[in-house]
């Protein structure tokens, strides 16, 4: 069925003009996400997110698989994004999370393949960008504190969002080797065939960044996929989030990997 929000940019009527869509609900974000055959079209409010989104999708062609832009216009304060649609499913699909190896295996290598991007190389969002929206959602109102882990806020956590964000800007991490980071890399933002990696969707926080931004956002995805927090039958009582780590050969950071969960509480 079509159910585009009207009125729509004159270029993104053109070229939607006759085909059917479906609003997709997964997700928490601001945004409203239509589904086409073979394009999406993202509404959103204009943001830095939106912008960054469009113009790294178009430094990425043939680097990663990512959507293709077909067309990035604002009208009336909102953004519109239509872009091509990426075969794959989502990695916290029913069929996958019956395998947690199998979706552990996929995380590690939706990690390597962004790392195998030069960073040095790519202008996107970079830490000072991202504590800059953070403030912007802080002074908005934005931060989705209904949403956040039980401990971040309260009694034995942050008075509210503005402290947090105080904190944040405090004891932001000393600085390391950059990689390119996805920013958001949950589970529901990595597409697979089952066997590899297909593509990236939901790139606006996409940019040059610390390694452990990544590893924090993917660990915690697992843990609450595989919790049965989103859905009862993809609870695995015995899995351990470290095997994310362990699968890349790393140790685990505990101070960045908690720095990098508490950034995300402002999105």
């Amino acid at each position: 069925m079509s159910c585009l929000p009207l009125p729509l940019p004159e270029s993104i009527r053109a070229l939607t003009a006759g085909k059917l869509c479906a609003e997709s609900r997964v997700g928490l974000s601001g945004s409203r996400v239509f589904l086409f055959d073979d394009m999406v079209l993202k509404t959103s409010p204009r943001s830095g997110e939106a912008d960054n989104e469009a113009a790294v999708c178009r430094a990425l062609a043939g680097l990663l698989p990512v959507p293709e832009i077909l067309c990035y216009e604002i009208a009336d304060g909102k953004a519109f994004c239509l872009m091509t649609r990426l075969p794959g499913r989502m990695l916290c699909s029913d069929e996958l999370m019956r395998d947690p190896a199998l979706v552990t295996r996929l995380a590690a290598e939706a990690i390597s393949l962004l790392q195998s991007v030069p960073a040095e190389r790519f202008c996107g969002v970079r830490l000072d960008g991202k504590l800059r929206w953070a403030r912007e959602n802080t002074a908005r109102g934005l931060a989705d504190t209904e949403h956040a882990d039980p401990e971040t806020f309260g009694p034995q956590g942050f008075a509210g969002p503005a402290a947090l964000l105080r904190w944040l800007e405090e004891n932001r991490p000393s600085a390391e080797r950059l990689v390119l980071t996805h920013g958001d890399l949950c589970l529901p933002n990595i597409l697979t065939d089952g066997r590899h990696v297909t593509g990236f969707v939901d790139c606006g926080r996409m940019g040059p960044g610390d390694p452990w931004q990544d590893l924090a956002i993917i660990q915690r995805s697992l843990r609450d996929n595989f919790s049965g927090a989103y859905r009862a039958s993809h609870r695995r009582p015995d899995y351990d989030p470290d095997a994310l780590l362990r699968e890349l050969g790393l140790e685990p950071d505990r101070e960045r990997l908690r720095y990098y969960l508490l950034l995300d509480e402002l999105f």
